[in-house]
Parts: C-alpha cells; sequence; structure tokens
C-alpha cells in the first residue's frame, strides 16, 4: 500500500516538472514572443523597426514613424554635430515623437528656439542640439 502511495507522489511530481519544462517562454521584457510576420508596412534592419512609409502627416494627424535613416533624439540629451558622430553635418526634416505635438522646443547652439513638426533645419560642424520639450526625429 505505501508502495502505491509513492508510485502516485512520484507521478504527480513528474507531471509538474514536465508542465514547468513544456510552459510557454517569455522574452526578455515578459511578452510572449509573436509567431507572426507582423504587417507588410515595416521591416528590420539590424534590429532596428522602420517602416516603408515615410510621410510625416497620416489624415491630418503627425506620423510618428522611423524610416532607416533617421536619428532620434532623446529629451534632455545634447548632441555634438561633427563628422563621424552620431548627428552628421547636413540638412534636415524636425519631427515631433509626440503624437499630438505639432510645435516643440529645441535648444540649438546655446539657443532655445521653436520648430514645429516637418520643419527643416541646417545644422554645421559643430553646432550642438538638444530637445528640449520632447524627444525629436531627424529625417
Amino acid at each position: 500500500m505505501i508502495y502505491l502511495l509513492y508510485t502516485i507522489i512520484g507521478l504527480i511530481a513528474l507531471s509538474i516538472i514536465i508542465l514547468i519544462i513544456l510552459r510557454p517562454k517569455k522574452d526578455k521584457r515578459g511578452k510572449n514572443k509573436s509567431t507572426g510576420t507582423g504587417s507588410d508596412e515595416v521591416y528590420v534592419s539590424n534590429g532596428v523597426r522602420y517602416t516603408r512609409d515615410s510621410s510625416i502627416y497620416a489624415e491630418n494627424n503627425i506620423n510618428v514613424t522611423t524610416v532607416e535613416g533617421d536619428r532620434i533624439l532623446q529629451r534632455g540629451d545634447s548632441y555634438r554635430v561633427d563628422v563621424g558622430n552620431y548627428v552628421a553635418p547636413g540638412h534636415y526634416t524636425l519631427l515631433s515623437t509626440a503624437e499630438n505635438a505639432q510645435t516643440f522646443n529645441i535648444r540649438l547652439s546655446g539657443f532655445v528656439r521653436e520648430f514645429s513638426h516637418g520643419q527643416t533645419v541646417s545644422l554645421a560642424t559643430g553646432d550642438i542640439i538638444s530637445p528640449v520639450s520632447n524627444s525629436i526625429i531627424l529625417r
């Protein structure tokens, strides 16, 4: 009789171990891994998701998407413009990352100025750019 009890306890323990091993795996962010391919409007290059749609407005709203070559500048961080740096000299279109913010403030070479979504700016070597009100995308 005692052997039957030990056999039942052993089978229950083995079942629990098998269930633990076979449970769905989670990724590092705690979300289940997706098995689908997702939308055809995005693609991944070097681990970064990009969209094929480069328009800056969608249905009279701000279109907050990134395309390959965009530079995302975080609010409060300063970036020096120079060849070989994260932000190279050139002409850029400024895009807001906040969906409802048509205008935003940027500190450019020491002066804070208001810019609007879609406005262009020329950055020269040695300029220092720092988003003040929210993060921005340089396209």
